[in-house]
């Protein structure tokens, strides 16, 4: 997943949109400097980040809360004590998402949200299009390995119809996005249960691959 640094005004919508409204504890994976946070900070008090990108490392940061790190690593963020979580950027993701690594950050994320909430992985538009179909297939083939709801929906500069969006096509950068959007279950689950599932996947692509070999 590349980095998307995303407009001021996008930000605004996603305070005011469906995204982050009416929740406190927000999370961006990609913070970079932080200066979204620090946006979404004077109307998001819980909003934190992380940034697990080599060129992010040494960044002055823009804001408080921020965490340099790996998401796949020591997580410093408690079980279910998080609303969002919005993922930007991340060298994890932007790697194979069938590695291990990739799952264990997965389970992370996932285990430090509240039941019924939502991680939503926001993917660049190719100019005038979508994203790689096969792009976004792959992503939803890796969070199937998880207990949840996924949703994949777009987003369109000047268009109503996600995010009651009515700016201008051409007075400003156009931005399309395809957000990748996964809801845990009502009951909550452990943050062993969820590295437990992350194990699973991980196992259930080896198998085949020793059998093959053999």
């Amino acid at each position: 997943m590349p980095s998307l640094p995303l407009p001021r005004r996008v930000a605004r919508k996603l305070v005011r949109g469906g995204l982050i409204h009416r929740v406190n504890h927000v999370l961006e994976v990609g913070c970079g400097d932080g200066e979204l946070l620090f946006f979404w900070g004077r109307r998001k008090p819980g909003a934190a980040g992380i940034d697990d990108r080599p060129e992010t490392a040494g960044l002055p940061s823009a804001a408080d809360g921020i965490t340099r790190g790996s998401v796949a690593g020591k997580f410093p963020f408690a079980p279910h004590s998080l609303d969002r979580i919005i993922v930007t950027g991340s060298s994890t993701y932007a790697a194979d998402l069938t590695a291990p690594e990739a799952y264990i950050a997965t389970a992370n994320l996932l285990s430090a949200l509240k039941p019924r909430r939502r991680v939503i992985f926001l993917e660049p538009g190719v100019p005038g299009g979508r994203p790689e179909e096969a792009r976004l297939r792959t992503i939803e083939e890796h969070l199937e390995n998880f207990p949840g709801t996924i949703v994949t929906r777009s987003y369109h500069d000047g268009m109503e119809r996600f995010l009651s969006l009515e700016w201008l096509i051409g007075r400003k950068r156009q931005v399309d996005l395809m957000l990748v959007t996964f809801a845990v279950p009502r009951k909550p689950i452990s943050r062993l249960e969820w590295h437990q599932h992350a194990r699973e996947a991980v196992m259930a692509r080896q198998t085949p691959a020793a059998t093959r070999a053999a």
